[in-house]
């Protein structure tokens, strides 16, 4: 009969000897540093047989569509977005799965929501230029920008949004909103 009888089976349908459970810790914050995760009380639960983080993976980025090959499987400094996952837990029942979530504490530095690439990439030229504040309309160089800022900044745009742009971009689009319209 299928779907419609209710005869179809589905992963959650099957129970296999010495199966593993596992949960997601995912964070609370829509942005956010994150400090440090302590997960030594949800190691030492019993039935616990893993607890991992970011820092226990390889540092690969991947992303199911072309703009988004910036993803990390479990987040390891920053988080971006509500649901995040920052640690991953495999007990022997889904009970002590979740038990091992609850032992695990990671500190968190909010930051502030970015809600537009300008937003964010005004932030990033801020903290290369050592100034304040940056206007849409603002030349790099104007601002006193040079050739190893730029390199500086360009690191940064690709480990923020996963995207490598040439340094002759720069010299193309000086303004923040030419910039901002080349990620």
């Amino acid at each position: 009969m299928g779907e419609g009888g209710g005869e179809t089976r589905y992963a959650d349908d099957f129970f296999l000897p010495r199966m593993a459970y596992g949960r997601l810790l995912r964070s609370p914050h829509g942005h956010a540093l994150i400090r440090s995760i302590d997960v030594s009380r949800a190691r030492e639960l019993p039935g616990v047989y893993a607890v991992i983080t970011g820092a226990d993976l390889p540092r690969v980025k991947f992303g199911i569509l072309p703009v988004s090959q910036d993803e990390e499987a479990l987040a390891l400094e920053k988080v971006r977005y509500v649901g995040d996952p920052v640690a991953a837990v495999a007990a022997v029942d889904e009970e002590t799965a979740e038990a091992a979530l609850a032992l695990i504490d990671v500190d968190y530095e909010p930051l502030p929501a970015l809600m537009s690439i300008e937003a964010a990439l005004a932030g990033l030229w801020a903290r290369t230029l050592g100034i304040e504040r940056v206007g849409r309309q603002d030349n790099f160089f104007d601002l006193g920008g040079d050739s190893l800022l730029a390199v500086q900044l360009f690191l940064q745009i690709e480990e923020e949004f996963g995207q490598k742009l040439s340094i002759a971009t720069l010299f193309q689009a000086r303004t923040l909103e030419q910039l901002a319209a080349q990620i």
